[in-house]
């Protein structure tokens, strides 16, 4: 509202103050104007300021939430890291884009548009038919152009995630690029979709470059149109040349506002992409997680009762299962692959949380323990060893901050990672482990799950990388802190559960075998090929 006053005010300064040589009119007029310049800087400053905080806030938000939703318990198939890493940072810096941008000129560009076009006709009427014929033609350009550039963002989106996928693989899985001399296939493929995404990237730039370019060629026009036909007018002393001076700053005033509404609706076709994007992950529920209230039961007995579980329900991964263990007894569990053995820890520790039975630690609900608590009682040695930047010691206290030396100590000798950490402890430790081989990494993570000392032991498939002997001693020294501890292992190797109190056979989601080696061998053909193939005859007799 500010800056449409200052070409009427221009206006009055020619037509009143030099016209009638008032100085004094003159003086005050331009000090109005000048104080009026100020408040609009001032205000804009802050205007700047609020819609900065206001965007930087909402992406904070959203990514956060965005996060919660990616680590929740949905199907990690739905959407892929790749597509879930591009969303949480390029998208949301899109819409960061636009609402920055919107709560800037969402008002002042509109206003300073019709308020020009209201006044530019006010002042001077006769010259207002220049702005009614110039600007349906571009509110129709700009039309055609957003209806042709919002599909191409869309697909340039979708390029960007097949980048982030091809990049994501390509670092990790180097070794194995190189292993088989797939260098060069790679970067070919790197390159093919490269020039994919420069090709779609330059469609929806030329889509919408010339637009702002239309813009202004059509209001320069305008304005020649208004100097011309306004000199005319001037000459025959229809109007004066105050208004003619007042009409081409508002036809300025219009070019600014129609160029800014331009930059925006550019902004608001990448963004319009972009939220869709982000939509589609918050269309997945974050997940309610119990909250619970009570503390862990002393007891350590594992009960699982009708427990059923499936990211959708034409796709069961659990059927139907019912276990206990008791308290100190240890849990060899070995199935196929996708039978559901790992999805079952992950009930067990609530990783998910959606699923019908019931599961009992202690014979309390688990959804009712508080998780620090479980998670407290219960830790997990996993077959993806990851380990984080930092040190050693970094690493081994994840799940005890406050472990002494003579801990870590103890947790690195029971598995059997003395010989490659000895008592550095500072040691350390590259992004993702990678200055240790795949059997280190796996002690490593094994000493991180005891350190902690907890009542319940889970090792899924947790030393997979390790050599036999290795694991053997890692087995005997496990039995020899076994302190009454409730341990669960899973393995594909049968040397490593068959002295277990209890052993079950896992297939397609369902218990299909239960008891010891010996009564598994004879009962269990599955159990029986996986001990012939694996140790020889002799231990089937």
């Amino acid at each position: 509202m500010l800056d449409l006053q200052q070409p009427t005010l221009m206006a009055s300064i020619v037509d009143v103050g030099l016209a009638k040589k008032d100085m004094t009119y003159v003086w005050h007029t331009a000090i109005l104007m000048a104080v009026i310049a100020i408040a609009a800087f001032a205000l804009g400053a802050i205007c700047n300021a609020f819609s900065s905080c206001a965007a930087l806030k909402m992406g904070q938000n959203l990514r956060t939430h965005l996060l919660a939703i990616s680590l929740a318990d949905r199907d990690p198939q739905a959407l892929k890291p790749e597509t879930l890493i591009t969303r949480i940072t390029n998208d949301v810096t899109q819409m960061q884009t636009l609402v920055s941008m919107l709560t800037r000129g969402l008002v002042r560009s509109p206003m300073l548009l019709f308020g020009g076009i209201v006044m530019s006709i006010i002042v001077s009427p006769r010259l207002s038919w220049i702005i009614l014929i110039a600007l349906p033609i571009l509110a129709i350009y700009i039309y055609v152009i957003v209806r042709r550039s919002l599909p191409l963002y869309t697909a340039m989106q979708g390029q960007v995630d097949v980048m982030n996928r091809i990049m994501s693989e390509n670092l990790t899985g180097a070794k194995t690029i190189k292993a088989y001399v797939l260098e060069d296939h790679q970067l070919t493929q790197f390159n093919t979709e490269n020039r994919n995404l420069q090709t779609i990237s330059q469609r929806a730039v030329l889509a919408t470059v010339t637009l702002a370019p239309l813009i202004m060629l059509v209001l320069n026009l305008a304005v020649v149109a208004a100097l011309a036909y306004g000199g005319n007018l001037a000459i025959s002393r229809t109007i004066t040349t105050g208004e003619i001076m007042a009409f081409v700053n508002y036809m300025i005033q219009i070019t600014t506002a129609m160029t800014n509404t331009v930059n925006l609706i550019t902004t608001f076709s990448r963004a319009i992409t972009s939220s869709a994007r982000v939509n589609a992950v918050l269309a997945e529920e974050a997940g309610t997680e119990a909250s619970g209230t009570l503390p862990a039961p002393a007891d350590s007995t594992i009960q699982f009762e009708h427990v059923n579980f499936g990211f959708s329900q034409s796709r069961p991964i659990l059927d139907d299962i019912n276990l206990t263990v008791p308290s100190g007894q240890w849990l060899g569990i070995i199935g196929s692959t996708g039978s559901g053995k790992t999805t079952l820890i992950a009930l067990l520790t609530r990783l998910y949380e959606h699923y019908q039975g019931k599961i009992t630690v202690g014979g309390t609900d688990i959804q009712q323990i508080t998780l620090p608590a479980l998670h407290k009682k219960i830790t997990v040695a996993l077959q993806d060893s990851l380990l984080f930047s930092g040190t050693v010691a970094h690493n081994l206290s994840y799940g005890a901050p406050q472990a002494t030396p003579t801990q870590l100590a103890s947790g690195v000798a029971i598995a059997e990672a003395t010989e490659f950490v000895g008592t550095n402890y500072d040691a350390p430790v590259e992004e993702a482990g990678k200055n240790f081989s795949g059997g280190q990494r796996q002690r490593l993570n094994l000493a991180r799950a005891i350190i902690p000392d907890p009542d319940i032991l889970v090792m899924d498939d947790a030393t997979s990388a390790v050599d036999q002997e290795t694991n053997t001693e890692i087995q005997d020294a496990l039995v020899k802190a076994r302190r009454n501890r409730t341990t669960i292992i899973i393995s594909q190797r049968v040397p490593n559960i068959m002295d277990c109190d209890q052993i079950i056979v896992m297939q397609n989601g369902q218990i299909t075998a239960r008891g010891t080696h010996t009564e598994l061998v004879k009962s269990s053909p599955f159990y029986a090929q996986l001990v012939q193939t694996q140790l020889g005859g002799d231990y089937i007799d």
